[in-house]
């Protein structure tokens, strides 16, 4: 089961995503990893941003959760806690 926002394209290998409103201002953008991180002397993850919006005023949230992925319904309308 895949937890993201409405306006998520998630790419074939599941390694990249792509937001796709139209305005920016729709939100539902959020995705949530099937996994927990993994534990190995600490944790990381890495985002690569390779597009970015010039007109926007908002720009990347990220987020951990201590919160199992099964745990979850369905996405919030933003991740801003």
């Amino acid at each position: 089961k895949k937890i993201m926002g409405d306006y998520v394209q998630l790419s074939e290998d599941g390694l990249s995503a792509t937001y796709t409103g139209q305005t920016g201002h729709e939100m539902h953008g959020g995705l949530v990893g099937n996994y927990p991180l993994a534990k190995d002397g600490g944790v990381h993850f890495t985002v690569e941003l390779t597009k970015i919006r010039k007109d926007m005023m908002d720009g990347l949230t990220l987020g951990v959760t201590t919160n199992a992925p099964s745990a979850l319904d369905e996405m919030t309308d933003t991740i801003e806690g």
